[in-house]
C-alpha cells in the first residue's frame, strides 16, 4: 500500500489494482479536491468508479486525474 497523494483535505492511497481518494470536505461545501495521481496504472487503462460507475481513462504515462465537488466524486 502506498500514500500517493497528500493535501490539507484529501489523501490518495494506491493498493494494486485499487486506488483510494479520500476528502474531509464535506457534502455540503462546495469547496472541490482534485487528485493527481502519477504513473501507477499501465498507459491508457480504464478504470471504473465504483460509485458511480463512471469510467475514467489513464494518460499515456498512466497518471490520471479526478475532481470532487460537494464531498462526491466528478470524474
Amino acid at each position: 500500500m502506498k500514500m500517493l497523494y497528500v493535501q490539507d483535505h484529501s489523501i490518495a492511497i494506491f493498493k494494486p489494482p485499487m486506488l483510494a481518494l479520500f476528502t474531509n470536505v464535506g457534502n455540503e461545501s462546495p469547496w472541490g479536491i482534485t487528485w493527481q495521481v502519477d504513473a501507477v496504472f499501465s498507459p491508457n487503462e480504464l478504470l471504473v468508479d465504483v460509485l458511480t460507475c463512471t469510467k475514467v481513462m489513464a494518460d499515456a504515462q498512466g497518471s490520471v486525474t479526478v475532481t470532487s465537488m460537494y464531498g462526491m466524486p466528478r470524474c
